[in-house]
């Protein structure tokens, strides 16, 4: 069968099978051309490496050809790359051993495979277990070029065997080095007669391991090609075209026949496939019971997956279903903008393979066994419907999705046969049964609408309380039958045709808290009235130590007796407390009805206590800190937010009384040595403490641990960016004095980190707090 369809995505041409519904998998073909000339081709697991001239390496996916990482190897002269475990190993021609992640191609780690006098790695494979490497290593002798068997423990990085022309077993020329799992095989000779190697050549099997052994050995000449198939080792000996099929690790010979010269052999664990130099293919059981499949075009390559055989050839890639005979598919024809070239090699697995041709090219072929189901819903019209509940039942296997707004639903889905069905409300049910056989399938339902009753809702959304004050432009997010979006107009209200049946309204307004509400539409027209809570922000007023006070906020005053709670609009507010008072806001107070605020009002005598214990207090952390320095500078607006919620202007709370701003971070461990010093100022009733953050990542969730953790007991908050810049702070913990609207003193460091670091005890707190609080 030809291919169904074509498409192009990301400059890779794609053909898809369409194969009957009782196959599992459909094969697809894709083409890319890669950047420059490939070195070397290897599996890496999800996909393959492909390492260019250019000494760039590129991780392809094997299910369509995308490139999915890069990684940068100029110098390098690839030999192979091997999988080990969670990491590929880039063997280097010249000896070179790096250690690449599979997922993004960076190195990990290197390592030098060759000894003085080596020449280059010709071969490699590794143990199962990712310990040993067994190499053949090709090393010149007396002028003359000869082959030497190497193993190297890569745990201890040391070679634990090497076998050469000097040892008691000689080895002069290797020809192959393969694995059978604990086990590597080598063809080898022990001379350097050429002619002889017609009949002399061996087949050795060696353990892996810290001590490598023989297993066995065996006599056969040259060989054509090797292949293991389960627990067998078949080849072809080139002296007389025999296959003989060895038995592992024992060699001995299980099978033997005639047969044609063969110029490739691919086993997919179960069988081998045989093509001839006549190009006849045919499949080999470890028995060496052969049957014809038929023929494939000269110069072409073979690949075994699940269930199929790909022929990648000069003008097509064809993909055949195995059974007693070859079953075309899927013929892929590729496209040429330069001179058309025979494959070069061919790499493959149980579920994909890919071709190398000349120079760039590949050409890939894998197995998908599942399909995108793209279900589209529309109305008679063509209007997409969105919300539609679409159900797909595929080989037992059930999905719901519910389509977006353009009316689709898209499943990942087996092959074979499926049922689908759409529902949506107002519209009848829409039900069809399809065979998914292709990578991609599209279904359009087309529903039909139903006559629903409807009713006519007016809505009105005013403000709760007495007034009953209607609110333009309220914004409603009604669910239902119908989902809409309306809004109320100048005078608040809104009016709706709706489908009869129970909504849940959300109603939001500037200013006033959401409310949401439950209505059941049952006919005729109704009225439906919403009412809204404004937002309120809580202000506490409190005089310090007692009294009482007169403050004015807007057009109205309160008489404040120690402490009083007002709940206010949200607005702009001028605020004044009235002589002697005077409290720590800015004359202009903002509120958005999500904050908090507290007030500090202070009066009479606390300000003539503050006068008299600045220079205590500056001494007094001038002793608690590494450095500082006397400051008169002027700052403004200092509004800091506080984990309570609250907002404090320190530059106003510091015309009423002395205020000491510790800037630190939750991790910063020589702030903690500050925190004893700080605790004993906080105590003292006339100055007040602030500790505010510096760091970004340090939310209410990690300000309240530490509050917990250290036992901290004044305002903690985040400290504004202005500070930092204007004051010139640059290490922490930083302690600041505020006096009068001016940052009097600055302390750098904690002088209780430095004596315990020098192993030093500190007895000046007690006396100088002593002479604080006699004052």
């Amino acid at each position: 069968m030809r291919a169904s369809w074509f498409f192009l995505v990301s400059f890779i041409l794609i053909a898809v099978a369409e194969v009957a519904v009782s196959s599992p998998y459909v094969p697809v073909v894709y083409q890319r051309d890669l950047p420059a000339d490939v070195q070397v081709l290897a599996y890496s697991g999800a996909g393959y490496v492909a390492c260019l001239s250019t000494g760039e390496c590129l991780l392809v996916n094997a299910s369509g050809g995308e490139i999915t990482a890069r990684g940068n190897f100029l110098g390098m002269s690839f030999s192979q790359i091997l999988r080990a475990g969670s990491s590929l190993l880039f063997v280097g021609s010249f000896g070179n051993l790096l250690t690449v992640n599979p997922t993004n191609l960076s190195q990990v780690a290197s390592f030098n495979l060759l000894l003085q006098g080596e020449i280059e790695v010709t071969r490699a494979v590794l143990s199962s277990d990712g310990r040993y490497l067994a190499l053949t290593v090709r090393h010149r002798v007396q002028g003359y070029t000869q082959d030497k068997l190497v193993v190297v423990d890569l745990a201890r990085r040391v070679r634990v065997f090497e076998r050469d022309y000097s040892s008691s077993d000689p080895l002069v020329y290797a020809f192959s080095l393969d694995r059978w799992e604990e086990f590597f095989i080598v063809e080898d000779i022990n001379t350097s007669c050429h002619i002889c190697q017609l009949t002399d050549n061996m087949i050795e099997v060696y353990s892996f391991g810290p001590q490598v052994q023989k297993v066995a050995r065996r006599q056969t000449g040259l060989t054509r090609f090797k292949v293991i198939v389960g627990n067998y080792l078949l080849l072809q000996r080139a002296e007389d075209n025999t296959l003989l099929a060895l038995s592992l690790p024992s060699l001995e010979v299980s099978s033997s026949a005639k047969f044609q010269p063969v110029r490739q052999a691919v086993s997919d664990g179960n069988q081998v496939f045989l093509v001839t130099e006549r190009d006849e293919l045919f499949a080999c059981s470890p028995n060496l019971d052969c049957r014809s499949l038929g023929t494939v075009p000269p110069r072409s390559l073979v690949a075994a997956l699940s269930g199929y055989i790909v022929v990648f050839s000069i003008p097509q890639v064809q993909v055949y279903m195995l059974r007693a005979k070859l079953e075309p598919v899927l013929t892929y024809e590729i496209s040429w903008s330069f001179p058309p070239s025979p494959p070069s090699m061919v790499l493959g697995d149980a579920n994909s393979a890919v071709a190398l041709y000349p120079g760039r090219r590949i050409l890939g072929v894998f197995l998908a066994s599942t399909a995108k189901l793209l279900v589209r819903t529309v109305e008679e019209s063509g209007k997409p419907i969105a919300n539609a509940t679409v159900t797909v039942l595929c080989r037992g296997v059930s999905a719901t999705k519910v389509t977006g707004p353009d009316g689709y639903a898209v499943f990942e889905v087996p092959l074979g046969g499926c049922a689908v069905k759409v529902e949506a409300q107002y519209f009848s049910e829409w039900s069809t049964e399809l065979d998914v056989n292709g990578l991609y399938v599209n279904v359009t339902a087309v529903l039909k609408k139903k006559e629903v009753p409807t009713a006519t809702l007016l809505i009105v959304v005013e403000e709760d309380g007495d007034s009953a004050v209607r609110i333009p432009g309220a914004a409603l997010d009604i669910k239902g039958p119908v989902n809409l979006n309306a809004a109320t107009n100048a005078s608040g209200a809104v009016r709706l045709r709706v489908p009869l049946g129970s909504y849940t309204i959300e109603a939001t307004a500037p200013g006033y808290l959401t409310l949401r509400q439950n209505l059941t539409v049952t006919g005729g027209n109704q009225s439906f009235v919403i009412r809204l809570k404004p937002k309120l922000s809580t202000l506490t007023l409190t005089v310090a130590g007692g009294g009482s006070a007169v403050v004015r906020i807007g057009e109205r005053e309160y008489r404040v007796n120690q402490s009083e709670v007002l709940h206010l609009r949200p607005g702009e507010y001028t605020l004044r407390v009235l002589p002697p008072c005077r409290a720590n806001v800015t004359p202009t107070l903002v509120l958005d009805g999500e904050r908090n605020f507290s007030l500090i009002i202070e009066c009479g005598s606390l300000a003539s206590e503050k006068a008299v214990s600045i220079g205590s207090l500056t001494r007094f952390l001038r002793e608690s800190t590494i450095s500082s320095e006397s400051l008169n500078t002027s700052v403004e607006g200092l509004i800091v937010d506080l984990l309570n919620g609250s907002r404090v202007d320190l530059v106003s709370l510091s015309y009423g009384r002395a205020v000491v701003v510790e800037l630190f971070y939750t991790q910063c461990s020589g702030c903690k040595y500050l925190l004893p010093a700080l605790r004993q100022i906080a105590a003292w009733g006339n100055v007040s403490v602030f500790s505010l953050t510096v760091s970004r990542i340090d939310d209410a969730r990690a300000l309240s641990y530490y509050v917990r953790e250290n036992n901290v007991t004044w305002p903690v908050g985040w400290a504004p960016s202005s500070i930092r810049d204007f004051i010139g702070v640059a290490s922490y913990p930083t302690v600041l004095v505020l006096s009068e609207g001016r940052v009097v003193f600055k302390g750098v460091g904690a002088r209780g980190e430095l004596n315990a670091t020098l192993g030093l005890a500190n007895n000046s707190y007690s006396s100088i707090l002593i002479e604080l609080l006699s004052r």
